[in-house]
């Protein structure tokens, strides 16, 4: 298995590190590879960002841009047809197991020992939210092997998805615990360093919290008992993001030297040609009810939406070109406003690039908890939860493309989709989650095949079945003698997929 310990040299990392290290190799040439100046580890302050960094990288392109041409919320040509020809080798070598679980991993031991436990908490509950998604989207990965090359285990097998799962309730726990204690006398602990919440302790806790809130309720179809109880027990605590400002999310800026914009900003506005193609069928779902965020997430070009693809169709139909057709917006990418003005799209264009990884919410909360309490009769009312689910995500959408939304447009929206609510709970739960998880495709993805909403559009001619589960890196099968060719099988179910 592909598991070295990589510290890539992405410029995005440069532009958050002071120090860079290196391993010297030439031990015995007089004291010439000894440098005072740059260490032979890595301290917590650096691998805490680095690890960040790679997982943001992974999860922020085609982990995002290939489910969500599944759901039909953008049209790749790399996954549009269904083959999935677009591998996700890169993030999985290199982003993933090569770079941030491998920082995570060794930032476990080193901090642990150390007696910094704060760190070690936080770097286990990235760790759990990295895997949580590698399973949601691939069924089985490496997992209890992993990781473990200074033990002499390169070729890790794959574990099940189920018993995955299981291990990171536990590894969700020993964080949450460690984190509820006080800072011992002398220990280091997060603060600029860490990019996402800039130390912030309680918010790890919230972090947490609500990861096993998500995670509970993906197994509610396999163990509706655990789902049950254990979204109680969160509900009743109170202590999960309830609240924007406690968002579990990366910022990206504008440099260009280092690199640190969007990746979907840097392939559709900066870039010399443009990857995606706008969706038709999402653009449709908004439009039927005036859902004022149309406007943020896709933004025309040309007067008239130009080329609105469905799957598996030829996105150049029209004679549509980079220069006309519809492309992102300003959420989340860090594009431009759809005032109406039109305009080619370029790197110099809306907010430059300075969008967001929107992982884990208030919105997405809320809507997990509507969800919860239309199937497993969970605390709250179903309703409630979700107009506020929609509340915060305009909200949300607002603030980061400092465009706020405003309030009678949000009030107006609520009231048309709240209209026939008894009659069909789940299914507008879930078009509502859908709709305000734009750029987080792999859990729209998740909750589709999970739920079967929303009811996608007829693909026009797949070039195979629609795929329950993404590949594997196609350089882990080919590398790895534990692993057969025959975990390509898009049609085997993920465990909670029932």
């Amino acid at each position: 298995m592909i598991i070295k310990n990589i510290y890539k040299k992405t410029s995005i990392v440069t532009a958050f590190l002071l120090t860079m290290f290196v391993s010297s190799s030439c031990e015995d040439f007089l004291d010439v590879n000894t440098d005072p100046n740059v260490p032979a580890t890595a301290s917590e302050f650096q691998l805490l960002p680095s690890a960040q960094v790679g997982y943001t990288y992974a999860f922020s392109n085609f982990y995002e841009r290939g489910p969500a041409t599944l759901v039909q919320q953008v049209m790749n040509g790399r996954w549009n047809y269904y083959d999935i020809n677009g591998n996700i080798d890169n993030e999985w070598d290199f982003d993933l197991y090569g770079g941030a679980l491998a920082d995570f991993e060794l930032l476990i031991d080193q901090a642990t020992e150390k007696g910094n436990l704060h760190y070690a908490a936080i770097a286990k509950l990235q760790k759990a939210y990295i895997f949580s998604i590698l399973v949601d989207m691939h069924g089985e990965v490496p997992y209890f092997e992993a990781l473990k090359a200074d033990e002499g285990v390169f070729n890790a097998s794959l574990d099940d998805g189920a018993a995955i799962y299981d291990d990171l309730f536990n590894l969700i726990d020993e964080a949450l615990g460690q984190l509820e204690q006080p800072a011992a006398d002398g220990e280091l602990m997060p603060a600029s360093d860490d990019l996402i919440y800039n130390g912030n302790i309680e918010k790890w806790i919230k972090m947490g919290n609500t990861l096993k809130l998500k995670m509970l309720n993906q197994i509610r179809l396999v163990d509706a008992g655990k789902a049950t109880a254990g979204i109680n027990q969160i509900i009743s605590q109170g202590n999960f993001i309830t609240e924007n400002a406690d968002n579990f999310v990366f910022k990206f800026g504008t440099s260009t030297a280092p690199e640190n914009r969007h990746p979907h900003f840097q392939a559709e506005y900066a870039a010399s040609s443009k990857e995606s193609y706008m969706s038709l069928f999402f653009h449709t779902l908004l439009t039927s009810k005036s859902d004022p965020r149309l406007k943020y997430y896709y933004y025309n070009q040309i007067a008239t939406p130009a080329v609105l693809v469905k799957p598996a169709q030829d996105g150049g139909l029209g004679g549509a070109t980079d220069n006309t057709r519809t492309t992102y917006g300003i959420y989340p990418i860090g594009g431009k406003f759809d005032d109406g003005s039109t305009g080619v799209t370029r790197a110099t264009s809306g907010l430059q690039g300075a969008g967001v990884a929107p992982y884990m919410t208030a919105s997405m909360s809320h809507f997990i908890l509507a969800e919860a309490a239309a199937t497993l009769n969970t605390t709250g009312d179903a309703k409630e939860y979700m107009e506020v689910g929609i509340r915060l995500s305009m909200d949300y959408v607002g603030s980061v493309s400092n465009k706020p939304i405003a309030e009678e447009e949000v009030e107006a929206y609520i009231t048309s989709v709240s209209a026939n609510f008894n009659s069909n709970k789940v299914e507008t739960i879930m078009n509502q989650k859908y709709i305000a998880l734009f750029g987080m495709g792999y859990e729209s993805y998740t909750d589709y095949r999970r739920t079967g909403f929303p009811v996608l559009s007829e693909a026009e001619a797949p070039n195979g079945p629609y795929p329950i589960r993404i590949p594997i890196s196609s350089n882990e099968i080919i590398s790895n003698p534990n692993i057969s060719s025959d975990v390509i099988d898009v049609t085997k179910p993920v465990f909670w997929d029932r």
